[in-house]
């Protein structure tokens, strides 16, 4: 269910729909942070297994995502795509409510959020129902992965990978530290920032998991 129109509802229906609703996709860029804040409170409920976010500034606190493993305990997948014109103090915010929201969301199956710091990587490692996740590979963000990740067996469940790296060579540290046994993998190359010299290439090839 895509909400676009929910002030248009009137209240019978809005309590009909809410005691439903399974799928919650929201985007509420022009929309204010009290309005997105009531938004909220009346739609994420423990009916919701599926949440798409998309996380604009000055906005994202008003979802409070740290609350949403108590409001929403039986969801297992969430989207939270960034918008990219984040100052880096609201990222730096951001990515604090991102880390206490990973360190509780214990149940979770699938993660896609397209920008996330090195903590918030670490922290996505120790899900034990974690299947899926759909990130960026920053190089600061793998470098602090790295530096903080002391688990012997990190993404214990995790079988699909699609990553979005920045360039191979921070891909490299990343599958080195991890030593996933991901089933499937994918790698998109369009926004790399190098040219990729064949020798490069070969490293993060032999590094990358075997079944």
């Amino acid at each position: 269910m895509c909400i676009t129109t929910w002030y248009s509802i009137n209240g019978n229906h809005q309590r009909a729909l809410t005691d439903k609703l399974r799928h919650l996709e929201c985007s509420c860029r022009y929309t204010s942070q009290s309005g997105f804040a009531d938004f909220a409170r009346l739609l994420l409920k423990p009916t919701v297994l599926k949440g798409t976010f998309s996380l604009y500034p000055s906005l994202y606190m008003a979802l409070d995502l740290p609350s949403l493993p108590m409001r929403c305990p039986r969801m297992s997948f969430l989207s939270l795509p960034i918008d990219k014109r984040y100052q880096p103090k609201e990222l730096a915010s951001l990515w604090e409510s991102l880390c206490r929201l990973f360190s509780s969301f214990i149940n979770v199956e699938g993660i896609a959020c397209n920008k996330i710091n090195g903590k918030a990587l670490s922290l996505l490692s120790k899900p034990p129902k974690l299947r899926s996740l759909d990130t960026n590979l920053a190089g600061d963000a793998v470098a602090q992965y790295v530096g903080e990740q002391r688990s012997d067996r990190p993404f214990p469940s995790l079988v699909h990978l699609s990553i979005d790296p920045e360039n191979f060579a921070t891909c490299i540290p990343f599958f080195q530290s991890t030593q996933l046994a991901v089933q499937d993998l994918v790698i998109d190359v369009q926004n790399l920032t190098d040219d990729t010299p064949p020798l490069l290439l070969a490293d993060l090839l032999s590094v990358l998991p075997t079944s």
